[in-house]
């Protein structure tokens, strides 16, 4: 981004920086002439009630939006959101319109299947595609929080970065069963099985 000069200078940007990123973006936004809005520092997500299904959010520096409800679970979700209605803040400024009524509106309608997406039953399901280290931590993260420790049904690819996934969920599982999907890539259940050295493991083909 830095060397890069786009021909338009004015590139709106929304970010909820984290890592390497939070030291890069703000210099290289400054030397392209982009406007640079900061989560957690030009706007705010404010966490309020939650459910197994949806939780509410208030956000702060951005247009008078009341109480906003989204339909997923994980604090993640709510500095996703937060982004979201900052983006849609940013776009509403170029002259797009945005109403207020149609974010309010729009977010209870979204969907996201397979990401901490609970499916009632008996016993209840907890689908979460983690395809990676980040997405296993944010997912031990729920589970931590949530005091959860559930039996894992755990599969992957083996070009993944697959044991550090392991590593990351083994303390926050219960028991596990390790199984494959049907791709040629993927990884061999007993290859999985003995590292995540949970009592009562049982590998499927």
């Amino acid at each position: 981004l830095g060397e890069r000069r786009l021909s338009n200078p004015w590139v709106p940007l929304g970010t909820a920086r984290t890592g390497e990123a939070s030291d890069v973006l703000p210099g290289a936004a400054f030397a392209q002439g982009w406007p640079l809005r900061l989560l957690g520092n030009d706007f705010g997500a404010i966490p309020g009630e939650a459910t197994p299904a949806c939780q509410t959010l208030d956000v702060s520096g951005l247009r008078d939006y009341p109480t906003i409800e989204i339909p997923f679970v994980g604090a993640h979700q709510l500095e996703n959101a937060a982004l979201a209605m900052a983006t849609l803040d940013i776009v509403n400024a170029t002259g797009f319109s945005v109403p207020v009524d149609a974010v309010v509106m729009g977010f209870p309608r979204a969907q996201w299947p397979g990401r901490l997406q609970r499916i009632e039953g008996k016993p209840a399901l907890l689908l979460d595609g983690a395809h990676n280290p980040a997405g296993m931590q944010t997912l031990a993260t729920y589970l931590a929080t949530e005091k959860l420790k559930p039996v894992v049904v755990f599969g992957a690819l083996a070009d993944k970065d697959w044991m550090q996934m392991v590593e990351i969920l083994a303390p926050h599982a219960r028991n596990a069963i390790v199984t494959r999907g049907p791709s040629s890539r993927a990884l061999p259940p007993m290859e999985a099985a003995r590292p995540l050295s949970i009592p009562g493991i049982f590998p499927r083909a």
